[in-house]
């Protein structure tokens, strides 16, 4: 479990117990975590400063990077077919938006280019689309929710936005 103001912790007896795993950021907030649904020790966990992988289910973590900006990384998915394949939004003001790993999160892509038209780089939350994994829905800060459209060679080919007013 991630939290905000202990890093993760972890239970091993179906939640009798709780304690901080090692390796993780201590007494830092934890905005996201996933497990690999494929690997089930394999887990990632997004903090305010950097995001961290297991690959031993909590009991140890490295810091993944590779053309990542630093932190607020709000949302992580995996893609349901090749888990190697990992997506990652943050919240910077600046640079913030959506980031595409094909390694496991050794190297990433910023996918939100300017070709995708994204009028906020504060992406919150992101989604598969159940029935269709390669369109992922993108909140973002102020500007409502995104869909983007990708096949896993280009990672990103289009968004557009998706009104409200639908019913």
């Amino acid at each position: 479990v991630g939290t905000a103001t202990s890093g993760v912790i972890v239970s091993r007896d179906n939640g009798e117990t709780w304690a901080q795993t090692g390796g993780a950021p201590d007494r830092v907030p934890i905005s996201s975590i996933v497990i690999d649904p494929k690997r089930p020790n394999y887990i990632y966990v997004g903090s305010i400063h950097s995001l961290y992988l297991s690959r031993d289910g909590g009991r140890t973590w490295n810091r993944r990077g590779g053309n990542l900006p630093l932190g607020n990384y709000t949302s992580i998915l995996i893609d349901p077919r090749n888990s190697d394949e990992v997506l990652v939004s943050s919240a910077l003001e600046n640079d913030g938006g959506v980031y595409y790993s094909k390694d496991a999160g050794m190297n990433w892509k910023r996918v939100d280019s300017k070709d995708l038209k994204l009028p906020s780089r504060r992406v919150w939350m992101m989604a598969f689309d159940p029935a269709n994994a390669d369109r992922i829905y993108a909140g973002s800060h102020s500007s409502g929710v995104y869909v983007i459209n990708r096949n896993l060679d280009v990672a990103a080919q289009a968004a557009s936005a998706v009104s409200t007013n639908d019913k």
